[in-house]
């Protein structure tokens, strides 16, 4: 799930950790903005998301704000966070953008980094053992590991499972479907994105998304133009003043570790009295757990003090995952993402403001 960007010690033993906004804390939104600008987007969230006024005296006293949304059915779950952080805006926004300087070694972060489309190189990528026991074992309709069908038949043919490189064979061919999945995606959008051949029946990350996309009905209605743009890149015109990031990462949820690629898109074209940035993050793909997932950001100065050390900020996260969540299994799964979201955010943003005081 999403985080703010924070700043740690590196662990010689561990390769640079990619870490955007979007993958190290969730973030708020404030609710006392003037008139215009973020003001609309603000009251939305609030009366959409039933916030009450304690929530958000919790929120100005510091406290971070989780709430599970209720109501969601099958595989899909949703959260929102709020937290109050103090870094200036610009300071944050220069972390957002630098994939490379957001580099943490973060214990739930096994490894990640900036992704170019276009990209040949095959290298960056080393699958964890448990991995590459999965692919040896893979085969179409059961493969504990999301590939397309025909890439779960070919890296048989390309791997020799008993040789003494296997796993960097294999890891290079996985890097190798990633990269042209990417290339596909920056030309043709979610039409190129996988259709897994890991379960009897074949499923696509595309699917998972127009359905995420479809329940973003705040955002549809408070900015058309950038829900557009989210749902119809590359083609959909937007504001003009949207930014495209993409990286990777190997994140340990407590379960396995898992494979994503993202999308993240930053636009800061809204006037208002105050600066302010939407920022969505399309999971494009997951070797493991979702079908899909959506993130979506609103990040604003407070008013008491524009241009200060002191912002608000909202995150929506919306998961599909493989299976249908319901029950106990629904409480269990809602409960635990819960706690991971308080402590993480609670850890960022203490982390975040202490590297601002260090850069100052």
């Amino acid at each position: 799930m999403p985080f703010l960007p924070i700043h740690r010690a590196r662990n010689p033993h561990l390769p640079p950790r990619c870490r955007s906004l979007l993958r190290l804390a969730p973030i708020v939104v404030s609710f006392t903005l003037p008139a215009g600008g973020g003001a609309q987007m603000a009251d939305a969230v609030r009366e959409h998301f039933a916030i009450s006024d304690r929530e958000v005296q919790d929120l100005d006293a510091g406290k971070v704000i989780i709430k599970v949304l209720k109501g969601q059915q099958g595989p899909s779950v949703a959260l929102l966070a709020a937290v109050r952080v103090s870094v200036p805006f610009e300071y944050l926004m220069e972390n957002v953008r630098d994939i490379e300087r957001s580099v943490e070694q973060d214990e739930g972060v096994v490894a990640g980094g900036r992704m170019v489309p276009g990209e040949t190189a095959v290298d960056w990528l080393t699958l964890p053992d448990d991995d590459l026991d999965a692919l040896s074992k893979c085969r179409v309709g059961k493969c504990d590991f999301k590939l397309p069908a025909a890439a779960i038949e070919a890296i048989h043919d390309e791997v020799d499972w008993s040789g003494a490189g296997s796993g960097t064979v294999a890891s290079a061919f996985v890097a190798g479907e990633l990269n042209d999945l990417l290339d596909g995606y920056v030309r043709h959008g979610n039409t190129a994105l996988m259709t897994y051949g890991d379960k009897p029946k074949p499923h696509t990350a595309a699917e998972a998304l127009r359905s995420l996309l479809d329940q973003a009905t705040l955002l549809r209605s408070q900015d058309p133009a950038f829900w557009e743009y989210v749902q119809g890149y590359p083609v959909a015109a937007g504001s003009g003043g949207e930014e495209d990031v993409f990286y990777w990462s190997i994140e340990d949820f407590g379960l396995r570790p898992t494979l994503s690629l993202y999308h993240m898109i930053v636009d800061r074209t809204r006037d208002g009295p105050t600066a302010d940035a939407l920022i969505a993050v399309k999971r494009i793909y997951a070797n493991h757990y979702f079908q899909g997932a959506l993130e979506l950001l609103y990040v604003t100065e407070s008013t008491e003090a524009p241009g200060g050390p002191d912002l608000y900020a909202i995150i929506l996260l919306r998961a599909h995952f493989d299976e249908n969540v319901g029950g106990i299994k629904r409480g269990l799964l809602e409960s635990n993402l819960k706690g991971k979201a308080r402590s993480a955010l609670e850890q960022s943003r203490r982390l975040l403001e202490a590297s601002y005081r260090e850069s100052r």
